[in-house]
């Protein structure tokens, strides 16, 4: 996998965060990532909670759709930074 570009954007429309599957609507600020893999490029929208614990987790693995929903430690971070 092969990173394009990386923006935060405020978004136009509704959208799901890559890293916990759960639906944003529009208006609010979500970072993208533009990526090749496989010969397929593909630009994903994470929240703000998923893309520090994605950055916390300092590993260039690649993520499936909604894998950091119900993680412990993403769950704490989601607390700490969202409230609830």
């Amino acid at each position: 996998m092969r990173l394009i570009a990386s923006n935060e954007v405020k978004t136009r429309k509704e959208h799901y965060c890559w890293g916990c599957g759960r639906e944003f609507p529009k208006g609010i600020e979500m970072k993208t990532t533009t990526c090749e893999d496989l010969g397929e490029i593909k630009t994903v929208y994470w929240c703000e909670t998923c893309a520090l614990f994605y950055t916390e987790l300092n590993e260039d693995t690649g993520i499936t759709f909604g894998e950091f929903n119900g993680l412990a430690s993403w769950e704490r971070l989601r607390k700490e930074i969202e409230g609830g």
